[in-house]
């Protein structure tokens, strides 16, 4: 009786532990980016449908797209780094702020735009 509770305990043991061990293995490790549009004297004016572009120059990782009514635009990247945010309405109104990715995390990142003549 004695080594049928230790043989189903033994394995009751190891089945948590390996368990643990695989949950641990589905970790979420995108790193999020919300580019925020706004106008650089007045941070109340948002920039919808403006064209923007995550990442560097002369990289493959670059995502882009346009802001939403909200001024907003979302992408994710599989790995942390260290990117560009460039927002552009036009030739001479745009703006550009750095970004530094973290693993698991979504950054915000605050793009003012101002004109650039």
């Amino acid at each position: 009786m004695k080594r049928i509770l230790l043989i189903v305990f033994s394995i009751a043991i190891l089945g948590g532990i390996s368990s643990l061990m695989l949950s641990s293995c589905n970790d979420d490790t995108d790193c999020g980016v919300l580019v925020v549009a706004r106008d650089a004297v007045d941070t109340n004016i948002v920039i919808g449908n403006a064209s923007v572009v995550v990442g560097q120059k002369g990289a493959s990782i670059n995502q882009s797209g346009r802001t939403d009514g909200r001024g907003e635009f979302f992408c994710s990247f599989k790995n942390p780094a260290i990117l560009n945010a460039s927002v552009e309405v036009s030739e001479n109104y745009k703006g550009v702020s750095s970004i530094r990715l973290k693993s698991g995390e979504t950054v915000r990142v605050l793009v003012r735009v101002k004109n650039v003549d």
